[in-house]
């Protein structure tokens, strides 16, 4: 999706869900784009090793499943 380079609040809730997804979507990669990474002390960096670690041990939905899910119980 294409952002203009102003949108409104209301113009976004307007939207259908997929496309709100994609503007989020589209706004993140710009954000992680134009701003360095932030640094992270040593006892930060193993919490997330850790959560990581945790998150992957946990059963789950992909992405994919989660947001045919969604816009399924949209219709």
């Amino acid at each position: 999706m294409n952002l203009l380079p102003k949108i409104t609040i209301g113009e976004l809730q307007g939207m259908e869900i997929e496309e709100q997804i994609d503007a989020l979507s589209a706004i993140w990669d710009q954000i992680a784009l134009k701003n360095p990474a932030i640094q992270l002390s040593k006892e930060e960096q193993q919490l997330l090793d850790k959560r990581f670690m945790d998150e992957q041990n946990m059963p789950g939905k992909s992405w994919a499943d989660l947001k045919k899910q969604i816009l399924k119980s949209k219709q």
